[in-house]
């Protein structure tokens, strides 16, 4: 019903992109099925949280690493809203590989000395 602008600007999806289900569509595919079904578990009142790090794929094809944490708004016991934050983690995650693969080369060249 409602698409947090502020989000679906920083996902470069359109307000109808972001409604509902559609964001499911823009999942990385090795995510999709994991994330799915911890979201399906909170929709259905199973689990009381979602907290999932996962990677987005946008419109233009660009990657990004981002973690959701959301709780559901409960009524006469039944969910009718969802409330999260989604954080974008895509510059720590290139940082992280970065440093990674630098630490590798160090480790290289000091075992050549």
């Amino acid at each position: 019903r409602y698409g947090n602008p502020a989000l679906c600007r920083s996902l470069a999806l359109t307000a109808a992109q972001g409604l509902g289900a559609a964001w499911a569509a823009y999942l990385h595919p090795d995510d999709r099925a994991r994330v799915l079904a911890a979201w399906a578990q909170l929709v259905r009142g199973e689990t009381t949280q979602f907290d999932e790090a996962y990677r987005f794929t946008l419109p233009d094809g660009e990657i990004r690493s981002v973690r959701t944490q959301a709780v559901p708004i409960v009524s006469d016991g039944e969910t009718v809203a969802l409330l999260g934050i989604q954080i974008d983690q895509t510059a720590e995650r290139r940082a992280e590989a970065e440093r990674q693969l630098l630490q590798a080369r160090l480790q290289h060249l000091q075992k050549h000395e």
